[in-house]
């Protein structure tokens, strides 16, 4: 057992997860379709609530920004 506040430095870092333009494409649709928040049709999505709106600011994929 590891003392409180020790990282294991030999623990491998999960790999990131690709998503193809048309999930984008199809989660933009979603939630401009939707009066629900960004954040909620991200969960349901199996998104972090984040996701989206950096999706929108580095590819310009068109979702709406936080109500």
């Amino acid at each position: 057992m590891e003392p409180s506040g020790v990282f294991n430095m030999t623990a491998k870092r999960r790999p990131y997860k690709t998503y193809s333009k048309e999930f984008k494409l199809e989660a933009a649709r979603r939630m401009e379709a939707s009066d629900r928040p960004t954040a909620e049709i991200a969960r349901e999505l199996g998104l972090r609530r984040n996701q989206p709106y950096k999706w929108n600011k580095g590819a310009g994929v068109g979702i709406k920004g936080p109500e």
